[in-house]
């Protein structure tokens, strides 16, 4: 069921923005939504997708007066993986640039001018990624940068960087269509879950397609109800000291499933010569004792100590759970 337009034909500099719902805290929802009305471009299209919440009444209230919001009322429960795959399957056919918003943060109001711009000077981007403000659940910021508190690399967008942390957040991100075009279909039977903002932000790592904004876009709410949330590198070690074993084995089988299911997109798809190359490249560290992740770690000694952690984690984690197995 779709409630309102959402337009049919765009100018060539139209973008859409995505936002999965699934009951949605209704304050911090009507914050994200005019934010996005508030925008210092006008040219947008926003696209509404609710995962079965079931008594939808104030949301639709709240955007019914602008026709520029289309409201997608799902009856099946899929998930966000699911529900992500589901809204890039009912994108208009003449999407350029597409954005993907939460439901409850809040945009600054030149994300979307700002983004543009460095498409516009960048035509080799197929995707951009900024920073983020982190806030609370009263809109307090908490920490000005997310790059920072979570000392991620951003300048290295190599599919190997990606594989030991997910530096790609993405309510943070925009992509050119023809990506996610290459990128279906996504990934929403794997165990564990592949992400779509991870899987994503894959395809276009193998492309050296990845464009970073070093400026806080968005201010990402954290509160007890995050899908996954911004955690801190000391918070994270105190997860993994509290099961160190069962997370290292878990952390291995999440880049095991997303490996699997790269082979399985790459056997089907038309990648240049160097993608094919940087794919083959990763998929050696599913080898109990391939060499690809122990090169790679090597190269960390000048980056944070997270990251060495994460690729010796990772190697650990190879060796507990195997080539073949997914914990």
């Amino acid at each position: 069921m779709t409630i309102g337009k959402s337009g049919d034909v765009a100018t060539p500099d139209l973008v859409d923005i995505i936002c999965l719902l699934h009951k949605p805290d209704l304050a911090f929802f009507e914050r994200q939504i005019r934010s996005i009305q508030s925008q210092t471009s006008v040219r947008w299209r926003c696209h509404l997708h609710d995962d079965a919440s079931g008594d939808t009444e104030a949301v639709e209230r709240m955007v019914a007066a602008d026709d520029r919001i289309a409201l997608h009322l799902h009856r099946a429960r899929l998930g966000v993986v699911g529900n992500a795959a589901r809204a890039i399957g009912m994108l208009p056919r003449d999407s350029t640039i597409v954005f993907f918003a939460d439901q409850d943060d809040i945009w600054e109001p030149q994300k979307i001018e700002r983004f543009c711009q460095a498409f516009d000077a960048n035509p080799q981007w197929q995707l951009i990624h900024s920073d983020m403000a982190l806030i609370d659940s009263q809109d307090n910021v908490t920490e000005a940068s997310c790059f920072g508190f979570q000392q991620r690399a951003v300048a290295d967008v190599s599919p190997e960087s990606l594989l030991i942390r997910s530096i790609v957040t993405g309510c943070s991100m925009a992509v050119r269509f023809e990506l996610l075009s290459r990128a279906r279909p996504l990934k929403t039977d794997a165990r564990p879950t592949v992400y779509h903002d991870r899987w994503i932000a894959m395809v276009a790592a193998l492309d050296d397609a990845i464009g970073v904004l070093n400026e806080p876009l968005t201010r990402y709410r954290q509160h007890g109800a995050n899908q996954l949330g911004a955690v801190s590198p000391a918070d994270r070690g105190r997860q993994f000291r509290s099961a160190p074993m069962q997370r290292l084995k878990h952390a291995w089988a999440e880049r095991l499933a997303l490996l699997n299911a790269l082979e399985h997109w790459g056997r089907t798809s038309n990648l240049t010569p160097a993608a094919r190359s940087r794919l083959d490249a990763i998929l050696t560290w599913r080898s109990r004792y391939g060499p690809g992740l122990w090169r790679y770690g090597l190269t960390l000694q000048r980056r944070a100590w997270v990251d060495r952690r994460a690729a010796l984690g990772l190697a650990v984690g190879r060796l507990l759970v195997g080539p073949g197995e997914q914990d």
